[in-house]
């Protein structure tokens, strides 16, 4: 079951991530600071999953502080530094950044921490390829994103895969010996 939703969900990535352009290599800088990033992340939760001796809190505050980190590390190198003082009221925006982070990126990280000490790597690996569908409907009803069929068909296929990793695998009974 393992190996079938693997397929199925990384074909649906694939599809997703636009394979009738062609093999869905890195576009921009965004894919290639991505691509390490879910390799480190798939390492994280290997080390997690082998050796958990800290508590998702813990392990969310490291994952936290090293994104903070690099951000700061790599953002100014981006784009030019925002005019802090010429967005319009920058404080509110500033405060429902804090609340966001806080209750939304941060209760996300600590799930996905606490699930990563409880579950196979690859369970997490297979459950976490949702995330670009996801996003892809949430770009399409936020941002007004277009989202083709094919695009469906994809995140279908991923929703799939979720769906045969988490399926309750029967367990054989002993045939008893005679």
């Amino acid at each position: 079951f393992r190996l079938a939703a693997l397929i199925l969900g990384f074909t649906g990535l694939l599809v997703v991530l636009g394979l009738g352009e062609g093999f869905p290599w890195p576009r921009n800088l965004g894919d290639w600071l991505g691509l390490p990033a879910g390799f480190l992340w798939a390492l994280s939760t290997v080390g997690i999953r082998v050796k958990a001796t800290t508590g998702p809190f813990e392990a969310a505050f490291v994952l936290v502080l090293g994104a903070w980190i690099g951000a700061i590390i790599v953002a100014p190198l981006l784009e030019p530094v925002p005019q802090f003082a010429m967005l319009a009221r920058p404080w509110a925006i500033l405060g429902w950044v804090m609340v966001a982070g806080l209750f939304g990126v941060a209760a996300a990280m600590v799930a996905i921490m606490w699930a990563a000490t409880k579950l196979d790597p690859a369970r997490v690996g297979v459950l976490l390829m949702a995330e670009v569908f996801v996003s892809a409907i949430s770009a399409a009803l936020i941002a007004g994103e277009s989202l083709s069929w094919i695009e469906l068909l994809g995140g279908g296929l991923v929703l799939i895969a979720g769906l045969i990793e988490v399926w309750p695998a029967r367990s054989r009974k002993p045939v008893p010996a005679k």
